[in-house]
């Protein structure tokens, strides 16, 4: 990556126990459905996404709004 070339996205999603990453209700590779315990946050308003889905900040970021309900995917 050279320097000051935009940053790579990063795959959203869940990544199943099979290893594939997913982002629908269900794996697309074997079935499996989506964990209950683990919600998709995404900022309603930039679209930027925690690392952590566990823990995500109470504000994004990259734009400053706060994360509620909204942001759940």
């Amino acid at each position: 990556m050279e320097c000051g070339s935009p940053k790579p996205e990063e795959p959203a999603g869940w990544t199943c126990s099979c290893g594939t990453l997913n982002q629908g209700k269900f794996c697309m590779n074997c079935g499996a459905k989506k964990p209950e315990g683990a919600p998709l946050y995404r900022c309603d308003k930039c679209g930027w996404q925690p690392e952590d889905p566990y823990h995500p900040p109470k504000f994004c970021p990259e734009c400053g709004d706060i994360f509620d309900e909204n942001d759940i995917q």
